[in-house]
């Protein structure tokens, strides 16, 4: 848990928080050997000044102690002698913070000097010897290099000076001089730490107005990876990660043979993978990296993530129901489930998961053409394995019903209700328990079949069509109406 390491009052720990809110340092786990405490503070209009006292009793550590004493006496003078004669300190603001990480412990002063000059000091031990650690063994402790920092830190800078409009640059003195601050010898004293995020990074600036040196901080290496998914659309495998804080752009690696291999850089959090074939299974993994690509700024999760990439289902057949419609795809092998969805205002709707490679769907209204298609999941509905197709559309009638069955000298005479939407009507007829048969095939709501027989038990039913006659678009009453043919 992350803890302010200032034991003030909580209006002074706001203050102190809010200026060292990017650093979010937090006292050293209870199992470490060293702690951090405040040594001598001063309390001047209302600002309370503080130096750190590292408790440890070692050679490193003793010699680290008298290095912040030297730091942080002087500036404690000045603000005593300014409060003595009746002057404004030139001093500010002066405040310390620590985090314990990666078996670092980092101890970074914070120095803030009249007109807005900023200074960090930085000391970074191994809290259960401690014994002082280069820059090269705390950027080590992260996976990364001292020299992949500076790089990280050149492109920093370089990216907050070009992204300043022409005006900015010209009238702002708060910000960076190009041809003054990008140098070896500026980025040569970058000094790194640990941070709530990771890896962190205090590093020289020249002020635009003149040649006095102001420091800056950045995040140089996340210890959080992208979360990584992968799922497959029309395009291709699609792969997404979750962004990590202060991360500019990501690489995107497939494996193959083993191995992984670069697909391609985003500033963004997704990428589609074109060359994914359906019928493979792929790994993905991705990195952070630096803005201009020169280093990277996160791990990776090196199992991957793995999708295996399937055609997207194409439904092969549409048929009436007494409620709606019935839907039948193609089944993918491998592929247990599926998800279906409807087109509705020109957007897909989902409406359910189904396991198998069929399902009934309800359809409201009367003369409406419904659309709709399928996509593979995984087993636990996680992940698309496929992308969809267009979709398939029908319409769907309500199911007309017979109104009128009655014998006349001509044959028997019956008429039935129109459904909205209705284009056509197929009205068919059965003899005692046979078969269905088609008697015609009409526009009107009412017909007399001339051929009945007399005394022979008929029964008939009808349905909805299209106008061409090739497609059902109603259900029918499956029981029907009976008569007695009497002519």
């Amino acid at each position: 848990m992350l803890k302010s390491k200032f034991k003030k009052s909580t209006a002074i720990i706001l203050a102190v928080l809010t200026a060292l809110s990017v650093l979010a340092f937090a006292p050293v786990t209870a199992d470490a050997a060293a702690t951090v405490s405040t040594a001598k503070s001063l309390s001047y209009n209302g600002i309370t000044y503080y130096m750190p006292q590292i408790n440890f009793n070692s050679t490193d550590v003793r010699q680290i102690n008298s290095e912040i004493k030297s730091v942080c006496n002087p500036v404690f003078t000045d603000i005593q002698n300014a409060a003595r004669y009746g002057y404004s300190t030139g001093c500010n603001q002066m405040d310390y913070s620590s985090m314990t990480k990666n078996n670092i412990l980092s101890v970074v002063i914070k120095i803030r000097y009249d007109g807005g000059h900023t200074r960090y000091y930085v000391y970074n031990i191994n809290p259960y010897s401690g014994k002082r650690l280069s820059y090269d063994q705390v950027a080590s402790a992260f996976g990364t290099s001292y020299s992949n920092a500076k790089k990280v830190v050149k492109w920093t800078i370089k990216d907050k000076f070009y992204h300043l409009d022409s005006n900015t640059k010209k009238n702002t003195r708060w910000q960076y001089s190009r041809s003054r601050s990008i140098t070896d010898s500026n980025i040569n004293k970058t000094k790194l730490f640990v941070g709530q995020n990771g890896l962190y990074a205090a590093y020289d600036i020249y002020w635009i107005a003149g040649p006095e040196l102001n420091s800056d901080l950045a995040l140089v290496y996340n210890s959080s990876n992208p979360a990584v998914n992968a799922h497959g659309t029309n395009n291709g495998a699609q792969v997404t990660w979750g962004k990590v804080s202060g991360v500019p752009k990501y690489r995107v690696y497939k494996k193959v043979n083993g191995s992984w291999k670069k697909l391609g850089d985003s500033t963004g959090s997704s990428y589609v993978d074109k060359s994914a074939k359906p019928g493979n299974n792929y790994v993905y993994t991705v990195r952070g990296i630096a803005a201009d690509g020169s280093a990277f700024m996160s791990g990776y999760n090196t199992s991957g993530k793995s999708l295996k990439f399937v055609s997207s289902p194409v439904i092969s057949k549409m048929e009436t129901t007494p409620d709606g419609l019935k839907l039948t795809w193609n089944k993918t092998s491998g592929v247990n489930k599926y998800r279906v969805y409807f087109k509705q205002n020109g957007s897909w709707r989902n409406l359910g998961d189904v396991t198998g490679n069929t399902c009934g769907l309800y359809c409201y209204g009367s003369g409406g053409t419904f659309i709709y298609t399928i996509r593979a999941l995984s087993d636990d509905a996680k992940q698309f394995l496929s992308g969809y197709t267009n979709g398939k559309g029908a319409k769907y009638v309500y199911t007309p019903e017979i109104t009128g069955i009655s014998n006349t000298s001509g044959g028997v005479r019956l008429s039935w209700d129109k459904p909205t939407g209705t284009e056509k009507f197929r009205l068919y007829r059965k003899t005692g328990s046979g078969s269905w048969q088609k008697i015609t095939d009409t526009t009107a709501t009412s017909y007399t079949d001339t051929s009945a027989w007399n005394g022979t038990k008929y029964t008939y039913t009808v349905r909805c069509i299209s106008s061409n006659g090739k497609t059902f678009q109603s259900y029918y009453d499956t029981t029907g109406k009976t008569i007695i043919c009497r002519r």
